[in-house]
């Protein structure tokens, strides 16, 4: 549903990526920075590589929305 109005029609594993990393960088960031002030598991430096980690986890999924969406589009 999101990615539907985001993608305004131009359905492709380029915008999928770009979706799933904005995504990806807005969650694994934010929980791991909350993660890192309130219980110190990680320190900074693993807080960011998991930030990049959820990054490109989310952007590969963010592929597959966009194939899906262009076969089916």
């Amino acid at each position: 549903m999101l990615y539907g109005n985001w993608a305004k029609g131009n359905y492709n594993l380029k915008s999928g990526f770009k979706f799933g990393a904005l995504l990806g960088l807005f969650v694994g960031l934010g929980i791991n920075m909350v993660m890192l002030g309130t219980m110190e598991l990680l320190d900074i430096q693993g807080t960011l590589v998991d930030a990049v980690w959820n990054l490109v986890y989310f952007g590969v999924a963010g592929c597959l929305n966009g194939w899906v969406f262009q076969k089916l589009g």
